[in-house]
């Protein structure tokens, strides 16, 4: 899901440690036995709390990479949990196998900064894969509101489809994966590109990795309407964080930058007629562009339109 920087291979290598971020260490954090450097965990400590954390440059030989990429994921996990990481989001909330029982969500709140709180459930169904669970963030439809509310979430319209968005994760969408369903941060802004949105992503996608035993490579992102806008958005801002995106009853045209879908298969549901916005000619017209970069670069640019 991140970057990943291939090394050369040479008898040693003097690297700063910042480095070590680059090297998908995430893929481990599920296994690790290594014990950890408590050099490094005091590093990652004062780095997560704002610290000013200078770390020297240190050898390694290639082939102790991989002992040592073991030693700083259980470092960072460590740091984490004792920075307080683990108390930043809830535990999902498992849906009974057995159609019928009774189910109580539980919501929460993740604060981003100043009079910015993300609503959300999380919501694990069915039973975890081999390699950890797929994430599949799911946004709602509504958007915002020229009403100037008090309340940031004070429109009824965001309240109900975010409701609507939990009942599909619960009813339709797959088994074996944990939902995170959000619901809109700012209903008098109401758009889910806003950079405050992907704070909160970033912050949740890490904390799922390190406490929900997710699949790093298995993190999607779909949604309806506002919400299938702000997956088209947000999969082209940050094709190195999920693994494929889906915008449903939505249409952003070539107004975007898709030639960032390169490693990220794109799937748009729109329906035929739907003109409301331009939507249904600006996803053909998104789709076009990506079928003419899949023929110049046929490895690339995997997408669908239905």
């Amino acid at each position: 899901m991140f970057f990943c920087y291939t090394l050369p291979f040479v008898k040693s290598l003097k690297i700063m440690f910042r480095l070590f971020l680059s090297l998908n260490l995430t893929l481990a954090l599920g296994n690790v036995t290594a014990a950890e450097n408590p050099a490094t965990q005091s590093w990652f400590v004062s780095a997560m709390q704002g610290k000013a954390a200078p770390m020297d440059k240190i050898d390694i030989i290639v082939a102790d990479i991989g002992k040592t990429r073991e030693q700083v994921v259980v470092s960072y996990k460590k740091a984490a949990h004792e920075s307080g990481w683990d108390k930043k989001f809830i535990l999902p909330t498992p849906v009974p196998k057995v159609p019928g029982e009774p189910l109580k969500i539980r919501a929460d709140s993740y604060h981003i900064g100043e009079k910015l709180d993300m609503p959300y459930v999380v919501l694990q169904k069915g039973e975890k894969p081999a390699n950890g669970w797929p994430l599949i963030i799911a946004m709602h439809g509504g958007g915002g509101t020229a009403d100037k509310l008090p309340n940031p979430h004070g429109w009824p319209v965001n309240t109900q489809e975010w409701n609507s968005q939990i009942k599909l994760s619960l009813a339709l969408y797959p088994a074996n994966a944990i939902y995170f369903v959000p619901r809109m941060v700012n209903d008098n802004q109401g758009r889910w590109w806003k950079e405050y949105n992907c704070q909160a992503y970033s912050a949740m996608i890490r904390h799922a990795i390190l406490y929900w035993d997710i699949d790093p490579n298995r993190v999607y992102m779909l949604g309806i309407s506002e919400g299938g806008y702000g997956t088209e958005t947000l999969a082209c801002r940050y094709p190195d964080q999920l693994a494929a995106a889906d915008g449903m009853a939505c249409g952003e045209g070539t107004s975007i930058h898709v030639e960032n879908l390169r490693n990220l298969p794109f799937r748009t549901d729109v329906g035929e007629k739907d003109t409301m916005f331009g939507r249904v000619t600006n996803a053909i017209k998104k789709h076009e562009l990506l079928n003419s970069l899949q023929k110049s670069d046929p490895e690339g640019y995997v997408n669908h339109l239905e």
